[in-house]
């Protein structure tokens, strides 16, 4: 009731500075306290929606399950990151290593033509080879392309390639999801205390 008379007050408001004919500079002041009553108004009322979600146990539910998880994400995205940071490392330092070694024996045409460059495309830098694998794991780029420059270089980089989508897919990411499920279990049994 109280946000349906709200709402009819301040339409009245509008109509009536519309309407009216006055001068801006008497109004002015006026319809500076009328807009601060009005924000005070839309305020209150987002208040009471916190107040509605008390009633609402799925959404209360939901709101618990996720804050109960937060800690859990916090770490998982640690330990992704790790494990992103030491594949990256040893990727990019095989491409590079591979490229300085060829740099040797083919001109700089030949190497930009070669499978050195799709290396350089996905293996450059430390933050190029993190993303690779990050789009690699969440299905971002197809394995396929970065993977040609490793298999390349060395037969030993293509199984390390795929032990890192193995253990990254299987392991981590079904650990973190029995984590999640295992926090919003407890968010569930804290809204049943409560």
């Amino acid at each position: 009731l109280f946000l349906v008379v709200s709402s009819l007050v301040e339409i009245t408001f509008d109509i009536v500075n519309q309407v009216s004919d006055q001068d801006p500079s008497d109004n002015n002041s006026s319809s500076v306290r009328i807009v601060r009553i009005l924000r005070i108004t839309r305020m209150i009322r987002i208040l009471r929606i916190t107040r509605i979600i008390r009633y609402v146990r799925a959404m209360r539910l939901l709101l618990f399950s996720i804050m109960s998880t937060l800690k859990s994400l916090v770490w998982a995205v640690v330990l992704l990151f790790m494990i992103i940071y030491f594949f990256g490392i040893l990727f990019m330092q095989a491409v590079t290593q591979q490229r300085y070694s060829q740099a040797d024996a083919l001109s700089q045409d030949d190497l930009l033509c070669s499978t050195a460059s799709a290396g350089l495309k996905y293996w450059s830098t430390l933050g190029e080879s993190m993303l690779t694998l990050l789009k690699s794991v969440v299905a971002g780029v197809d394995w396929q392309d970065p993977l040609e420059p490793l298999a390349d270089i060395h037969w030993a980089w293509t199984l390390m390639f795929v032990m890192f989508i193995l253990f990254t897919y299987f392991a981590i990411v079904n650990v973190v999801t029995a984590a999640f499920c295992q926090g919003a279990s407890d968010g569930q049994q804290q809204d049943f205390d409560q």
